[in-house]
């Protein structure tokens, strides 16, 4: 998928760079204001986004929550974790 978004990608460039520079700069301009709309309009959602998750972690009693396992702590490193859960008995 990569090299087909790739390939379009260049075949679009070799198109604009080949109109004359009136043209071209016009139709950079429409992709500028058109990204620039995309944009906006990711950002509206994410604001949506995450008004909805917040009202939902408003709905959470945090005392019928499980407790958090220390292997979950973000500054757990993986190795740290693996080596924990595979470390021989100490019998």
């Amino acid at each position: 998928m990569r090299h087909r978004q790739a390939h379009s990608v260049r075949e679009w460039i070799d198109y604009i760079s080949k109109l004359d520079y009136a043209r071209a700069v016009s139709l950079l301009k429409k992709e500028n204001a058109f990204l620039a709309g995309q944009e906006i309009l990711k950002r509206y959602h994410d604001t949506a986004i995450w008004t909805i998750i917040s009202k939902g972690a408003e709905l959470l009693d945090p005392t019928t929550l499980p407790t958090a396992s220390p292997f979950c702590h973000p500054l757990v490193s993986t190795r740290n974790r693996f080596w924990t859960a595979h470390a021989p008995s100490r019998r």
